[in-house]
């Protein structure tokens, strides 16, 4: 059995007006990053875009349908 373990995100949803910004813009950075190396990340959508409680950093999440071409 394997068992995978994650740090507790928030959906970015949670952030309102101009809270918001900061981790939406980090996760677009995140994105455009991957895409010139080659990635594509196959799923991107609300559900998918999070945050670290401790930190408003933004984080792309769930590469279950990533593709590098």
């Amino acid at each position: 059995m394997r068992v995978i373990v994650f740090k507790k995100l928030i959906p970015i949803t949670d952030k309102l007006g101009d809270d918001l910004a900061p981790p939406f813009l980090q996760t677009l950075r995140c994105h455009a990053l991957l895409w010139d190396l080659g990635i594509q990340h196959g799923d991107i959508s609300d559900t998918n875009l999070m945050m670290d409680p401790d930190s408003d950093k933004g984080i792309l999440n769930d590469f279950d349908l990533a593709t590098c071409c």
